[in-house]
């Protein structure tokens, strides 16, 4: 299975709630749970403005692409 949330770096009741789902899936041993966040952070040259933004595109859409062809759900 495949989470798809914001992260806790952006606090708000998505990224509570999946924090919590994820907690709670990964206690369940007959559920493989993976979580992947809508706000990646990047390394520190990526952190440059417009270059950070096209940098965390390519890399959610890459880590989209892999982990959805992995997920059974």
């Amino acid at each position: 299975m495949l989470l798809i949330a914001p992260s806790l770096e952006i606090v708000g009741g998505q990224a509570v709630q999946a924090d919590r789902l994820l907690a709670a899936l990964r206690n369940e041993p007959s559920v493989e749970v993976e979580f992947l966040p809508i706000n990646p952070r990047l390394p520190g040259l990526l952190q440059i403005k417009y270059v950070r933004t096209a940098a965390k595109l390519i890399w959610y859409l890459f880590k989209l692409i892999s982990g959805v062809s992995r997920a059974g759900v």
